[in-house]
């Protein structure tokens, strides 16, 4: 109705105009300014009586809008990899960040954010990952005081990961160790996740970083000595216990608790990844230039 009203007021000024009634005394009558009434005069006489219609505000062209040819791409990349099931590929996962890297590799211009491919997804009714919520322990947690740089050490194990050589994709994985005062960090990367490699790290981290008081280490089966014997000792303890060093297993589903050194892995993973590595000893090379690649 309001617009019907206004497109009525703008051809009664139109009409008037045309008998030859003054500017001053259409603009009185109306109540409208010159420029309203130079305005709509310009239009009638550029577009006739359409011309004193209001305009769609809608953009004419979205430049954020992804591309047809972009979006068929996305997914593409998303059913190849659900239907994927050899063992290089079983734990790459079908999430944003895995098609956006295949989409890198496959030299698509221009590569649409991670966001902008989960936006994608989400319309096409692909299920979305959900942050799982965290439930606090009934029991509270001692956790380790520390204020010197050899009170405590957090190590966590990552992996698998992969690697896209000339040769098919090479699985890895990365056990990193920091000292929670001090930041100090010592970062390997092995082929197998067994009890002998975590022991190799921690010896290799106590030659840069110290022995520590205290060795914080998540519920990984290799550290604690799996489910078979549960009340052994694993190799692991039997090392700190001979070295004197306090080996601590923060609780299952806790994450939270080794916060420094997964904080690390998140940083080291999105800087030295990022790097071209056709192999493991490549990769070696770029983690022995960790700290040029960090700040």
């Amino acid at each position: 109705m309001v617009e019907t009203d206004e497109y009525q007021r703008r051809q009664q000024a139109i009409t008037w105009y045309e008998q030859g009634v003054p500017f001053t005394e259409i603009i009185r009558q109306l109540g409208r300014s010159r420029d309203w009434l130079a305005k709509w005069l310009q239009r009638y006489r550029q577009l006739g009586w359409e011309g004193l219609r209001d305009r769609s505000r809608a953009p004419h062209t979205s430049p954020r809008r992804l591309p047809e040819w972009l979006e068929a791409q996305i997914l593409q990349w998303r059913q190849r990899l659900e239907q994927r099931t050899t063992r290089a590929w079983r734990f790459a996962g079908v999430g944003a960040e895995v098609i956006r890297e295949c989409l890198q590799h496959a030299g698509v211009v221009p590569l649409p954010s991670i966001s902008t491919i989960e936006r994608v997804l989400r319309r096409h009714g692909y299920p979305q990952r959900t942050k799982h919520r965290r439930v606090h322990p009934a029991e509270p947690y001692p956790g380790p005081r520390t204020s010197r740089p050899g009170d405590l050490h957090q190590t966590d194990l990552v992996g698998p990961r992969y690697l896209r050589g000339p040769l098919g994709a090479i699985r890895f994985y990365a056990i990193a160790t920091l000292a929670v005062v001090g930041r100090g960090a010592v970062l390997s990367v092995v082929r197998h996740k067994t009890a002998l490699a975590l022991c190799q790290h921690c010896v290799q981290a106590w030659r840069v970083l110290g022995i520590s008081r205290v060795s914080q280490f998540d519920n990984e089966m290799a550290a604690i000595g799996g489910q078979r014997h549960p009340h052994g000792f694993s190799l692991l303890m039997r090392l700190h216990l001979l070295l004197g060093s306090h080996l601590v297993f923060i609780p299952p589903r806790e994450p939270g608790r080794n916060a420094y050194v997964e904080s690390f892995n998140a940083l080291w993973q999105a800087r030295v990844l990022r790097e071209p590595c056709p192999d493991l000893r490549t990769l070696r090379a770029v983690v022995r230039r960790l700290p040029a690649l960090l700040p």
